[in-house]
This record gives C-alpha cells, structure tokens and sequence, in this order.
C-alpha cells in the first residue's frame, strides 16, 4: 500500500496554486504564501468530486482516487434512498415513535420505492456506477498499484453524472477524517476475521454504515478477496433500506454465507445495533451476523447485544500508534530535515487514540549548524488519510502567524512547530479576534453549503433543536416548517468561509519569542461533532463562551477587523449552540463544573438579548419604591433545561424600571447567577441561596447572612454524604447552600439543616435562613432600613415570607396549593404571564400599554427568538398563539429574515 506524502521539499501541492511549506530554518515564525484562491470545501458536490477524481488519476494516487469515488458513492446511495429529504429528516426527529412517526416513516419506505422505481435509469447506472468504481480503487489501494484502466474509464464517464445528484454533498467519513483510522487497520481487522471464520467457501456481505462504513468497508471486502473470500461491499443508512440485492446473494450458494457489519468506532453502538436487527429482521441467523470495528479505549459500545459476535481492533492496535512510534517519529524527521545535520531525535511513545482529538506526540530536535547547535521543539500528529489530512496542510498554508508552522506530512501524519500550551483565561482577546478574523478572510469559500445539510446537525439545525424546546413534544413536526427555515435564514453566512469550530479559547500554543498560534486549526472543521457553519460569527461566539465578561471587547476587535456587525438575534443563537455543544461535550465528561457551567453560558446568552432588547434604551436608574421578585417560575421558565426569561417577564421588567421602581430577586439560586441576572436584566441586587447570602449589584459587595455556628462543618459533612450517591451531581457554584443535582428522593439531613425538594434536584439550606430575612438584610445595607416592598411575586412555599411582607404580595396562576392555603392570592394566568399581570396591577395598566413603557421596536430575527423562547410563558395554553404566530409571520410578505439586520435606530 503506498504512502500518502507530502514533504518539505520538495513540497507536493495540495491543489493546484499551492506552493508548499517553506522550508526548516532557525528562525520563529515561518512566512507563508497566502493564495488567493478559495479554499478547499470537504462538503464537495459531485462536479467538484469528478474534477477532485481527475487530479488523482494525473497523479495516479488511487488512494485519493478511492476517497473521492467513496463520496460519489455515498452521494448516489443518499439520493437514490431520498437520506437528505424532508421526509427522512422528519422520520428521524420522530424516532421515537408514536402514530405520527409511524406515519412518516411509511411515507418515507414509499418515497424511496418510488425514486427507486420511477427515478429513472439514470439514477440506479450511475449509483452502480460509483459502486463499481469503489470496488476496483479499493483493489488498486489494497494491491499497492495504480490506477487500473478500468477504473480510469469509469472516472472518465463520471463527469456526466452531476445531474443525478443535484445539489447533494459529500460528508467527510469521520474514520479517515477525524478518528486517526488507517487503510491498515482495515487489513488488520480483515485478518482477524479469517482468522475467526477461515471458511473460504461461504460468501461475505461486508455491510458498511454509512458514512464512515463506506469507507471502511469497499477496503475490508478488498482485503478479503485478495485472502481468498468471495466478498463484495453493500452500505446503508441506520435506519434506512437494506441492499437487499446483495444480501440475496449471500442465500444464493451451497453454503450459507455471512453479514459482516461495520462501521467507525462506535460511541454506544445504536447504528450498529440497527443494521444488525435489520439484517436478522431479513432472516439471517444470529451467528450468520457479526461486527467489525475498531474501538477507543475508553468505549465499549453498549447498545450493541452482548450476544452479537463482535472482533474488534483495540486502540493500543491501531496502525497511528505505529506512524507515531518513536522509530517512525526519528525517520520522519530525518526525511523532512534531510539537508541539516541532526544529532538526536527523542519523541514520546504515543497514547491511545480517543475521541477527543487526532493522536500527536512531541519530538524534540537537535540540529547542527555552523553557528552551533540548535533545538527544534516539533509535534507529530494524525491529521487524517488522503485529501481528507491535507486539508490541514492546505488551511495551515493559508494562515501565515496564527497556525504553527508545518514541516511536512506523511502517511497521515503532519510534523509541525510545538509551542507550549496556553491555558484558556492567558489566550488574549485580541489574539482570538484576530484568528477568527484571518479564517474569515483567508479561508472563503463560493458559498454557504450548510443549508444543503440538513440532518447532519448543521449549526442552524442544533439551533432549530435548542429554540424548539418550548414547543415539547410538538417540536419535531413543528421544527421543519417553522423553525429551521428562518434560523437558515438567519445564520446564513454573508461571507462565508472555512470555520474552526473549536474556538472556544483551547487548542492555543505560545512560543519563547511570545508569539501565539491556535494548534488545533483544524480539527473542528468537517468533523465527527458536525455543527457545519460558514459564518465566521460562529467561531467569534465560541471564543466569547470562553470568557464572556470580555464579550464587548472581542466584538469591537472583530468589527474593527471585518467591518462586520454581528445582529444581537444571530449573535444569540451561535453562543446557544456553542453552549449546547459545551454541554454535549460535559455530558460525557467526569466533571462537576463543567455542566453547569455551559448551561450557564447558554443562559447568559438568553438573558443578555433579552435584556440588551428590553432595557437597554431605559438608561435612567429608578428611585422609587421596592419590588421584589422570584427567579424560576415567575421571571423565568425552564427552556429545554436552561432557565431563561420570556417577552412577558421582561415587559413586566420594562414596565417596572420605566415606572421608578427598582427590582432586588429572591431565589434559592447560587450567588453568580444571581449576580447575572443583575448584570443582564439591570437590577439593583438580590438575595441568593434562599437568603443566605446577598448582594448589592452597583457595588459589586456580598453579605454573608448566615447566622448559624458550625454551618460550614455541617455543609462539609453534608457533602460528604452526599457524593457517595453516584447519581448526584453537587453544584459547584453554591458556597452557603448545597445544591445536589439528580437526587430527589428525601434524605435525612443533619441537625440545623432545612431540604428544599426541587423537580430535578434538592437543596440544603441552614436553618433560620429564608428570602425575606435576606431581603430585609440586604435592604439595610443598601442604606433603605425601613423602606417597603411595594410588590412581591413568588409561587413556593419558600416565597411565603416576601409574599407577606410586602404590601402586594401575588403568586401566578400556576402555584401550589400551599400557597393558597396561606391566603395568598393569585393571578389568572401562569408563569411569566402572571408575572406581567401582577406587575400591571401595581403600575395600574398592562405591561407596555403606555407610552413611557412601550415595548422595543424588534427586527425580524429578534421576534423570532424572543417568540422561540417565550411559547411556554403562559403554560400550554401559550402553544396555538405561539403556533399562529409562527405561521403567520413566515407567509407574511417579506417574511424573510436576513443575518445583515442592523441596530434600531
């Protein structure tokens, strides 16, 4: 098989105008050509793919020429099977059944019989076509030859095929691209099936899930020929219809022959599960079914029955492990520094591959020159195999100053400059800034393809699902129509480029001179994570999750860069989706704090829109009397797990502010997210962990206002106990409270500690604290000893006292009955809606009836998700108006949301 190399000199293009790395010198920081050309779009449509084809055939690089045919092929597979239409997308938001599920899954088995069958000859020869071509370059792979003239012929006719598959795109396989897997370990894993089923006589169907299993399996089934098997490859989609032609031939012979399944290595096994249970559903006997993969050391795929026969490549086997010993590290460095005189090469034994990221090691390099000897600090790492690897080489080339300095690529594996890690608070902002910058402009590309890649989590789609959230269980079928069309619209990029998408300040390296550069240039674009997108907004949000109180500066900085101002909607939505990818990303992490912070920052994104829209223009600081308020359930609702505020919370805020009364919270949640609320919603202060702590928001002070002796002995004890319970989860922001996440049944708590039982949590709280106390407290030290709280809203049994201490004390409609009970009268309506009518009772209008406490002028993006947001406000009875309203606006004559909305004047 031959090796995949582009060295430093000479240098190997990677696309016609690339003019190479430059060559090893002592100096820091390397000067690179920036070519003018747009860059390269792994997301390649079929007449890019033919053209892509046609270069390798000059250079007679089956390996290249095998990639590029995978993509036709899978291209061809997707549309003859409709994987990419309405319908199928439908399906798979409603997987989880139901008769509405059922519905459109029928639907989508009758849309693709028909493409299918009425789809034209075209279609069916030119997916055989792919396939056959697939077939003979994995053969010229395998056999380590070039090109066959067969194959040639055929991509030679490929050139008429762009009329089969419109405007469909290729997805980059996260095996070859992302995950470090190597035509070898295709040959080890086909090894190691003759060495469990050595029974030549019995044909084999190797059956890749697509993507990655299109990739993987043409070569298995190649391996497997070339050791005497009678093997052809078939793909199909989780969930999506068998090829049920090539599975017929396995019943077909003497002796009953055997479905081998593959794919990329699995995270919990679903996609294999689901091709296995299709292939048994076709009548093939358990033991004639069996998986092939490779797998991470950390994972075991646990979807997959236990009884499902299964060989599988361990992570210390993978061939990466091999290019990146350290007798292949010394041999790559002395290539690529062949004119130096280089003393010693030392490299570290390299790790196990994970998930996480490409597998590197570092090398340490010392050379001779006539003016001593020099140390070189170097970092070998997996990039990818094919085109799909060079693409770091080409993106590195075109970012001269903020990507490290790359020597050489070989086999898969790139050889750069190593600096020493920068931790995520040391990256400054301008540094980050000017990278998003440079991508934005040197990194373009012809177009914006993420509206072409729908069911692959593009961006926009991740938001569609995150802003979907109010609608429950009516989300899927409403997304579609309503939703993701105006987010397309609205994420759409003006200048659409090449995104890093792992912007959240890591992947940051810095060097002794003090020059810094971002490591992982290239590993978030076209990766196993998906979340596609060409605006270079997104990247820019990603760096502000990392560290928002400078949110300002890092705007200001890309916008004296670009001359780009970023709308407020647009800017919401990409810091949400990068905060959901956090917390995606936490989910499958051991960390405490990690979750709860990434659902902070999806809060944080969602308060500070609505309270920049809402009172922003209210720059005058009240003076008037007191109102104090609930947070959860009364200024805000839980949004798909993340509290956030709703139009009516925040007219009722409005409405307060413009009136001259000043608002303090109440609320059993922790200090910084009350601090939060102040800064997003301009608030004068708030008491915080049911009234245990307090502070004064102009200040910036804290009071601690527990009384009791000995708490912090028994907070320390209490905890204690509590991490013995595996399921729980302790927040690490509260340090009065305890807030233990995932425990909801009763424990028994220590002497001189209150449990407040929550829906998805309980809190413990010292005894002789409570919110009114707290507010009492606080109003002291804010200099209004004897002031009164004209308003109190608040739905528990915890709100009683500043209920009762106020003058008006409401709870919203929804409350308990404990609260009923005490005689504490409610407001017709729930939630935020009985928040703003509570607020109109006091004021003596309705919230924003008034010309001194109007509602704000809204572009269409930010009506849109104000509205996203707010559908719960008003409890289920809020979902038909919020459907209406939908509707309503997305048939309205100009309709049509653009991401250039500018400020209201």
């Amino acid at each position: 098989m031959p090796e995949d190399t582009v060295a430093a000199r000479p240098a190997e293009p990677t696309e016609p105008g690339d003019q190479g790395p430059a060559e090893p010198a002592e100096s820091a920081t390397p000067v690179r050509p920036i070519r003018v050309a747009g860059a390269v779009d792994l997301h390649a449509d079929v007449p890019e793919l033919v053209v892509r084809l046609g270069r390798a055939v000059r250079r007679d690089d089956a390996l290249d020429a095998y990639l590029g045919a995978c993509a036709l092929a899978q291209i061809m597979e997707d549309r003859a099977e409709g994987t990419d239409t309405f319908v199928r997308r439908l399906t798979a938001m409603l997987s989880d059944g139901g008769l509405l599920g059922r519905a459109v899954r029928l639907v989508a088995r009758l849309q693709t019989a028909r493409r299918l069958l009425f789809g034209g000859r075209s279609l069916r020869t030119r997916r055989e076509g792919a396939r056959a071509l697939v077939s003979l370059l994995a053969d010229d792979v395998v056999g380590g030859r070039g090109i066959d003239e067969q194959a040639r012929a055929l991509i030679q006719s490929a050139a008429g095929w762009a009329s089969a598959a419109d405007a469909a795109l290729a997805r980059p396989p996260s095996c070859f691209r992302s995950f470090d897997q190597h035509p070898r370990d295709c040959a080890e894993l086909a090894r190691r099936f003759a060495q469990r089923h050595p029974d030549r006589g019995a044909p084999v169907v190797v059956l890749g899930v697509r993507t990655s299993g299109g990739y993987l399996a043409p070569l298995i089934a190649a391996f497997l020929r070339r050791q005497g098997y009678d093997a052809e490859a078939a793909t199909v989609r989780p969930g999506g219809p068998l090829p049920r032609r090539a599975l017929a031939g396995l019943r077909a012979g003497a002796q009953p022959g055997r479905v081998v399944v593959v794919d990329d290595p699995p995270s919990s096994g679903a996609a294999l599960a689901k091709a296995v249970r299709a292939a048994r559903a076709c009548g093939f006997a358990a033991a004639q079914v069996v998986t092939l993969y490779a797998s991470f050391a950390e994972e075991a795929a646990g979807a997959l029955p236990r009884e499902v026969p299964r060989i599988v490549l361990g992570a210390k086997d993978w061939h990466i492990r091999k290019l990146l010993s350290p007798q292949s590290v010394a041999e790559f460095v002395r290539e690529t520094f062949a004119d130096h005189d280089i003393l010693e090469v030392v490299s570290d034994e390299p790790g196990l591959p994970t998930r996480a990221g490409h597998l590197g090691v570092r090398a340490t390099v010392w050379l001779r020159s006539e003016r001593g000897v020099h140390r070189l600090d170097l970092r070998a790492e997996g990039v990818g195999t094919g085109y799909l690897g060079r693409h770091a080489y080409d993106v590195a080339s075109r970012l001269p100053g903020t990507t490290p300095r790359v020597y050489a690529l070989r086999d898969a594996v790139m050889l750069r400059a190593a600096g020493e890690p920068l931790a995520a608070a040391a990256v400054p902002l301008a540094a980050a800034a000017d990278y998003v910058a440079a991508r934005r402009e040197r990194l373009r590309v012809a177009r914006d393809r993420s509206a072409l890649l729908g069911g692959r989590q593009p961006a926009w789609e991740v938001a569609g699902r995150i802003f979907a959230a109010g609608f429950g269980r009516l989300g899927p079928a409403v997304r579609p129509l309503l939703i993701d069309p105006p987010l397309r619209e609205l994420t759409a990029a003006k200048t659409p480029c090449l995104t890093d998408g792992t912007t959240v300040l890591t992947g940051w390296e810095t060097t002794p001179d003090g020059s810094l550069y971002k490591s992982d240039f290239d590993d978030g674009c076209f990766s196993h994570l998906d979340l596609a997108c060409y605006d270079a907004g997104y990247d820019l949000a990603g760096a502000a999750v990392g560290q928002p109180e400078s949110e300002s500066a890092l705007l200001a900085r890309y916008e004296a860069r670009t001359g780009e101002w970023i709308a407020p909607a647009r800017w919401c939505v990409y810091r949400s989706v990068q905060a959901w990818n956090l917390r995606r990303a936490a989910d499958g992490a051991a960390s405490d704090a990690e979750p709860v912070e990434a659902i902070r920052a999806q809060t944080r994104a969602l308060q500070e829109l609505f309270g920049r829209l809402y009172l922003g223009d209210l720059a005058e600081e009240p003076a008037g009397p007191w109102v104090v308020l609930d947070v959860d359930g009364v200024l805000e609702l839980d949004f798909g797990g993340v509290p956030a505020p709703t139009i009516a919370s925040m007219t009722a805020l409005r409405a307060l502010r413009a009136h001259g009364y000043r608002v303090l919270l109440a609320t059993g949640r922790s200090l910084p997210e009350v601090r939060d609320r102040c800064v997003a919603y301009r608030l004068a202060g708030g008491v915080a962990e049911y009234g245990a702590v307090a502070t004064d928001a102009h200040t910036g002070s804290v009071y601690d206002l527990v009384t009791a002796a000995n708490w912090n002995r028994q907070r320390r004890v209490l905890m204690e106990e509590l991490a013995a319970f595996p399921e729980v989860r302790l927040d690490p922001r509260y340090r009065w409270a305890v807030r233990a996440q995932g425990l909801r049944a009763a424990l028994g708590t220590l002497p001189g500690t209150v449990a407040v039982p929550g829906d998805a949590q309980t809190d413990f709280i010292p005894a002789g604290v409570g919110k009114a106390a707290g507010v009492r407290a606080l109003l002291a030290l804010l200099g209004e000893h004897h002031a009164e709280v004209a308003l109190a809203v608040g739905d528990s049994a915890m709100d009683l006292g500043i209920l009762r201490m106020a003058k008006l004390g409401l709870a919203p409609g929804h409350a308990g009955r404990a609260l009923r009970d005490e005689g504490v009268r409610c407001t017709r309506a729930p939630y935020q809606a009985g928040l703003a009518q509570a607020a109109g009772r006091l004021i003596g209008h309705r919230p924003g009836s008034c010309a001194q406490c109007a509602p704000p002028d809204l572009t269409p993006g930010e009506r849109l998700i104000t509205s996203l947001v707010s559908v719960g406000e008003r409890g289920r009875l809020g979902l038909v108006p919020a459907l209406l309203g939908l509707a309503g606006r997305r048939i309205r004559p100009g309709a049509r949301i653009s991401n250039e909305e500018t400020p209201c004047s």
